[in-house]
């Protein structure tokens, strides 16, 4: 739990070589954290460092290839290199493995949030953790649209549906 929270304590401050220390940290236990790799990708992705958000990504991939961000992730890379088979490849297979997923907060981590909105410094936190789920959802929002635009736009470019293995 603790690197949890220094790992969000330095995504908020967009500390993203510190961030990638501590999932670092957290492979060490597990090589194949699926959360570590996936923050790892995120968090080069956020640098403009793509390749390596994409190598990361295709870690989390070979554990759990459902994975919607990842694929997500990988869709646009491709889509930024201009491969547009790729590109479709990624994108079906986001949409085949899409849930809108909306993190639901414990009851006791809402109790302990209106505790400390008492608290000057921490007034406003419980809108803040509100305000995060919100983008969150709009985000994921955001990605299937493009993800779906996509396939519609290079199924009717290509002619019908292609499918594109990848080596």
């Amino acid at each position: 739990m603790q690197q949890e929270m220094r790992l969000s304590a330095a995504i908020g401050k967009k500390e993203y070589d510190d961030a990638i220390s501590i999932c670092n940290e957290m492979l060490e236990a597990d090589e194949y954290d699926p959360f570590a790799l996936s923050m790892i990708a995120q968090c080069y992705e956020w640098k403009d460092d793509y390749e390596n958000a994409l190598l990361f990504a295709s870690k989390c991939l070979e554990k759990n290839s459902g994975d919607f961000s990842m694929l997500i992730l990988a869709a646009r890379h491709w889509s930024m290199k201009k491969d547009e088979d790729k590109t479709y490849y990624y994108v079906c297979r986001a949409l085949e493995n899409r849930i809108y997923y909306s993190p639901v907060i414990p009851g006791w981590v809402n109790w302990f949030i209106k505790l400390l909105s008492f608290f000057k410094k921490y007034q406003n936190i419980e809108e803040k953790v509100k305000m995060d789920q919100i983008n969150h959802e709009n985000r994921q929002k955001e990605e299937i649209k493009w993800a779906m635009d996509f396939k519609k736009w290079y199924e009717s470019e290509k002619g019908g549906k292609h499918e594109t293995p990848i080596h």
